[in-house]
């Protein structure tokens, strides 16, 4: 019985700290459940289970017994995710500065102590061992079936797209010329109207631009919704998400069917049926980060924006400094300095691919953060801080015009056929008032000029061989791959109406109103 007694608390040792970290990896999405799949958690997951049975095994190698290093690594776990919670209510309680780095210095000191203590306690405290593992078991069963339960009544994106499309019936006839395909998407960009109305600025210059390339740019285009995570997977599925609003979870805050028909989309899959090549180049924003569809995933860091978003809660934080330059490092967002120059370059090589391509490729510039000037240089915080929103985003903007001119001189002076090239916001700048209090605001109540704010986009088209005459001015992205197929691959889809919807507000993201006419 003894015997058993001592392996029943060996296990227990041995479970307790990878069960911390499978627990707080599973609060984690429990809490953002309706912005995050269980798939998006599982590399956290493992690398956190791993992290504990590492720290236990530190510990029990500096001679302190099993039960005790085992408490000792979780607490360590626990501080290490939840670190950043303790770091924001410290500088709550105390109203101090103090920077997040001398507090993990603090916190280091504290753990170093808890071990002093342990080593020189003489009890094993088994008890304690017991009763956390009872508390982070039942904690973790608890999660796992709150998820399990929502994922069930979560709708895929065959139920919700097969309600809506006619796509999927698509017959298309197989070119002989396959040109590759570049869809751009440069977030929150503004059209003329706009940027005259709300920030004082002549973009007619770049406009020229794309015009001298023989672009047709759509002067009165306007976003069919208000978000990215809505107009995206409705641009690149060809339809509108009104029809299939009862086939949504009842959480109507819950995005992750929108994420899913991004990540399934249908013109992906047409494209590759006809021998595409898919380069996926996302952003940080996670629904876009990756794509499992695509036979190349570009990204810039080894750590996914899940990974950042989970890491920068924790007292790990300041290792990811580590990665930057100086300038970089100064920065509000070190990954997006290095992210979009690099995404630039990697756009460039592709102009030059043998094999038919199709690239997808989100800007989150002129979006914030804002982080670079208007000749590209990474401002520091404090410039960033100092400068007007306007400042800020119309900084942003001329970056984005020289970046999109440098990668067009590159694109169409590649030998060979010109690729098509469709460059495209999928929403507008937010409203002043929004952005104040992005969860209480009410569309439904805004101002005529906040709506047309938010919906009035940059539209673009590229498609050479042919003469623009199925381009017009209000031309909104539903339609700009109906007309791609139409166009190259003989699809003789029938135009959907130009329409515009709003939400009522951000914790119903499915009650879709109709504003057409005051965002034109």
């Amino acid at each position: 019985m003894e015997n058993a007694g001592k392996k029943y608390i060996s296990f227990m040792a041995c479970l307790l700290p990878p069960l911390v970290g499978a627990y707080t990896a599973l609060n984690f999405l429990e809490t953002n459940i309706t912005s995050l799949e269980y798939t998006d958690m599982l590399s956290i997951m493992g690398a956190l289970c791993l992290f504990g049975l590492i720290l236990l095994a530190a510990f029990r190698l500096t001679g302190i017994s099993l039960p005790k290093s085992s408490i000792l690594a979780t607490i360590s776990v626990a501080f290490c995710v939840y670190g950043f919670n303790l770091f924001v209510v410290f500088r709550a309680v105390t109203n101090t500065a103090l920077p997040f780095l001398a507090f993990n210095c603090i916190a280091a000191l504290l753990i170093g102590l808890a071990y002093y203590f342990f080593r020189r306690a003489k009890g094993e405290f088994t008890v304690v061992l017991q009763l956390l593992t009872i508390i982070f078991s039942v904690g973790t069963v608890a999660s796992i079936s709150k998820i399990s339960l929502y994922e069930f009544n979560r709708p895929n994106e065959v139920d919700i797209a097969s309600k809506v499309s006619e796509i999927s019936l698509v017959n298309l006839d197989a070119p002989a010329e396959k040109r590759n395909i570049f869809y751009i998407v440069m977030d929150r960009y503004a059209d003329q109207r706009t940027l005259t109305a709300e920030y004082n600025f002549d973009n007619s210059n770049f406009i020229k631009t794309l015009r001298d390339h023989g672009f047709f740019v759509a002067d009165s285009s306007v976003a069919n919704y208000p978000f990215t995570y809505q107009s995206l997977s409705s641009s690149m599925n060809m339809v509108y998400h009104n029809n299939a609003v009862d086939q949504i979870v009842e959480n109507r805050d819950d995005i992750v069917p929108y994420i899913r028909l991004i990540e399934e989309n249908y013109l992906t899959k047409i494209l590759k049926a006809q021998g595409y090549k898919y380069v996926h180049m996302g952003s940080w924003w996670a629904p876009t980060e990756s794509s499992p569809l695509a036979d190349e995933n570009f990204q810039t860091t080894f750590l996914g924006r899940i990974e950042l978003r989970f890491f920068r809660r924790s007292i790990l934080e300041p290792l990811l400094f580590l990665f930057h330059d100086d300038t970089a490092k100064h920065s509000i967002d070190p990954n997006q300095c290095d992210r979009v120059p690099r995404k630039l370059a990697r756009l460039k090589e592709l102009g030059s691919s043998d094999q038919p391509t199709f690239v997808f490729a989100h800007f989150l510039v002129p979006h914030d953060p804002f982080v670079f000037d208007k000749d590209g240089n990474c401002k520091n915080a404090e410039v960033t801080s100092a400068s007007s929103l306007e400042q800020n985003y119309l900084g942003q903007l001329q970056y984005a015009n020289s970046l999109l001119s440098e990668l067009l001189e590159s694109l169409l002076s590649q030998p060979g056929p010109k690729p098509i090239i469709i460059i495209q916001a999928d929403e507008g700048p937010y409203p002043a008032r929004f952005r104040q209090n992005e969860d209480e605001f009410q569309w439904i109540s805004a101002s005529e000029a906040e709506m047309k704010q938010k919906m009035r986009i940059l539209n673009a088209y590229f498609f050479p061989g042919t003469d623009n005459k199925m381009f017009y001015d209000t031309l909104t992205p539903v339609n700009s791959f109906r007309l791609l197929l139409n166009t190259y691959f003989g699809a003789n889809l029938q135009l959907l109406p130009d329409l515009s919807f709003a939400i009522p507000n951000n914790e119903d993201k499915y009650g879709f109103f109709e504003v057409t006419d005051t965002v034109q």
